[in-house]
């Protein structure tokens, strides 16, 4: 592998991963903000877009404000509307473990529909691409922390292509990652079941009137003496107090409500009632902490930490391994942003409100019997 870039093309005899790469869900496309400034995750400045026709004008800041680059991408277009490939088009920035420079990334289609990705970079080009490549119909890219894998469709034959910055000293922690985005690849946390039970409804609902009232005193009367609010604390209804004036309390009980729960018989005529019900629910061949999921209707995986950036998975109910924590190198990372990775797909961000972790905060009540009160004995998250 070169220090520039490495390019393979490839067959229809392609392995299975290498094939057109699927955007589950429905996701609609959302269009570059004309003049909004992006910025960079590892270097300062950003870039913004300009639309002009159908060319489109990308411009480069540095980290005083002036520009150093300016691109124009002829005859690139982006869609609007559901289709997965108008969801994917956009401009990006690309943000790979111990980059030193800039790297944007477009995809859009031109006006004969083939589709088109290009890559820019000041310190390579300031004035055009240094990589372009173009589909017949579709172009589909991955980005993982040390490279981009491309397929496209050419003379109807699958083409495949690898662009990396160079060869990358954390290959294993990466690869490691990467084999539990594979694991996840389909995978999803099951709708909660309709709970029935009289008493579980009667819980769940005033649940629900604690949480919109943020009766803190309320919700202490239900504790256990010794109720657990974390793993090194003593357990104590004074500490779950202390939880309670914790400004993030309140968004996060009404979120672990929102994920419904699940009720637990005992033989001996008691029940268990846990929120949400994705804790009990996970699949037991998978390290929860090694992975996260939607738990929110419009969660969404992008090419990067932003709102404008392409969308590259629906994410609801889905399970997405959590990208690789590299020594020496937080740059991947952005405030607010879960850096996660899915195989076929590839790795992109989703914001901290729409996804969590399966071991996050939850409630664990229990009763001893159908008439006696339900009492909190956990509020904590953790294992």
């Amino acid at each position: 592998m070169t220090r520039d870039h490495m390019r393979i093309a490839m067959n229809a005899q392609l392995c299975a991963v290498a094939g057109v790469l699927i955007l589950a869900g429905t996701i609609q496309a959302a269009e570059p903000v004309p003049g909004r400034l992006e910025p960079f995750l590892t270097v300062p400045g950003g870039f913004s877009v300009a639309i002009d026709g159908s060319a489109t004008l990308v411009s480069v800041t540095g980290g005083q404000g002036a520009e150093n680059a300016s691109y124009t991408l002829s005859d690139c277009n982006f869609c609007a509307g559901t289709d997965k490939q108008c969801a994917r088009e956009g401009v990006f920035s690309i943000n790979f473990q111990g980059a030193v420079e800039p790297l944007i990334g477009a995809s859009c289609h031109g006006a004969d529909g083939a589709q088109r990705f290009f890559l820019m970079a000041p310190s390579r080009d300031p004035a055009a691409p240094f990589f372009a490549t173009q589909g017949d119909s579709f172009v589909e890219y991955a980005v993982y922390p040390d490279r981009i894998v491309l397929t496209s469709d050419r003379d109807r034959a699958k083409v495949r292509e690898i662009w990396s910055p160079g060869v990358s000293q954390q290959a294993g922690t990466i690869e490691r990652a990467l084999s539990m985005a594979a694991l996840a690849q389909g995978r999803e946390i099951a709708e909660p079941a309709l709970v029935a039970d009289p008493g579980f409804v009667v819980l769940t609902d005033r649940l629900r009137e604690i949480a919109e009232t943020r009766d803190g005193a309320a919700l202490v009367a239900m504790a256990a003496p010794d109720v657990l609010t974390s793993f090194g604390g003593g357990g104590t209804v004074d500490e779950l107090r202390e939880l309670i004036t914790e400004p993030w309390f309140w968004p996060g009980f009404n979120r672990l409500l929102g994920g419904a729960g699940v009720l637990m018989h005992d033989p001996e005529g008691g029940n268990m009632a846990i929120f949400p019900a994705a804790f009990d629910g996970w699949p037991d061949d998978l390290d929860a902490y090694e992975f996260m999921y939607g738990d929110r209707p419009g969660a969404i995986l992008r090419a990067g930490p932003s709102d404008t950036a392409p969308a590259l998975m629906e994410l609801h109910r889905r399970v997405v391994a959590q990208g690789p924590w590299l020594e020496g190198d937080n740059a991947l990372r952005q405030p607010g942003w879960s850096y996660l990775c899915v195989e076929p797909i590839g790795c992109g961000y989703a914001r901290n409100t729409e996804v969590r972790s399966p071991i996050d905060q939850r409630a664990i009540f229990i009763r001893s019997d159908l008439d006696a009160p339900w009492i909190l004995v956990a509020l904590v998250a953790g294992d």
